[in-house]
């Protein structure tokens, strides 16, 4: 519920942007076409395609070089439940231990700092016990993003 109200939030300030950007339109079409593209390339599906495609890099690296040389447990587990959330699903702890390409007991390890770090929240399944669910919280969100916005490509 949070996440979309979130997303709301976001799309209504998109919105008001693009809206002010196409009053200003007359009088300069160069500067607002590269406003435009700003606005857009900023938006949590553009942020979400930067970390898929740095995820996936970071497999490529791993499977050519070997992961022994690059261990980032926490940071490939945020990149792929951004991504994950992003598009709506959901996480399970197995899954993130997957994501984080680490031993199964160094990704708990992991999972347990970042929430106890206040980045992602644990939830149990409530069809089946055994499974937890993992979200990024709004200050791991607001976190990822400022991260991914500084890295993204400038325009």
């Amino acid at each position: 519920m949070i996440e979309q109200l979130e997303r709301a939030k976001e799309l209504r300030q998109m919105a008001a942007r693009m809206e002010a950007l196409a009053l200003a339109i007359e009088q300069d079409v160069p500067e607002i076409a590269r406003e435009v593209v700003k606005v857009l390339s900023r938006s949590d599906r553009y942020l979400a395609g930067l970390a898929q495609t740095w995820y996936k890099e970071r497999r490529l690296r791993n499977e050519v070089l070997g992961k022994e040389l690059f261990c980032e447990p926490a940071w490939d587990m945020l990149l792929d439940l951004f991504v994950q959330q992003e598009q709506g699903r959901k996480i399970s702890i197995t899954s993130a231990c997957i994501a984080s390409d680490s031993a199964q007991t160094t990704a708990l390890r992991w999972i347990e700092i970042l929430i106890a770090k206040g980045l992602l929240d644990k939830r149990t399944d409530e069809t089946d016990c055994r499974r937890s669910w993992l979200t990024l919280t709004e200050d791991g969100l607001t976190k990822m993003r400022e991260v991914l916005r500084a890295r993204a490509p400038e325009y």
